[in-house]
């Protein structure tokens, strides 16, 4: 017979949607989520605005399991604000992001993936 702990039923896992709050067109996009969200100030880097609210959300026993991603975007980059996200930033916190205990990114954003690197 199977039995679970009461710790490991205790904590739940569910997906996640993080944008940028400087964008009216993404802003309207998200409006009708049906999963729980959290945009982003576009003035703080997004890597670690992200890390923070994972932080938060597995303080609270809420861990996130599918990480949605929804940015403007590039050939090979997305943005938050100003800021770009592009391979060299995603290399240089690897570190970090692999502490971020999601199962699955996705990136909603135009033209990321025409760069093939």
């Amino acid at each position: 017979m199977f039995q679970l702990t009461t710790a490991a039923c205790s904590e739940k896992t569910s997906p996640f949607l993080v944008a940028s709050s400087g964008c009216p067109e993404i802003q309207a996009l998200i409006a009708g989520a049906k999963i729980p969200r959290s945009l982003l100030p576009t003035q703080k880097p997004p890597l670690q605005q992200i890390t923070s609210v994972l932080h938060q959300r597995a303080e609270l026993q809420h861990r996130v399991d599918t990480l949605h991603v929804l940015a403007h975007g590039r050939p090979g980059a997305f943005r938050f604000g100003e800021q770009w996200v592009d391979s060299a930033a995603l290399k240089a916190d690897a570190a970090e992001l692999a502490q971020w205990g999601v199962r699955t990114i996705a990136l909603w954003s135009c033209h990321v993936g025409a760069d093939a690197n």
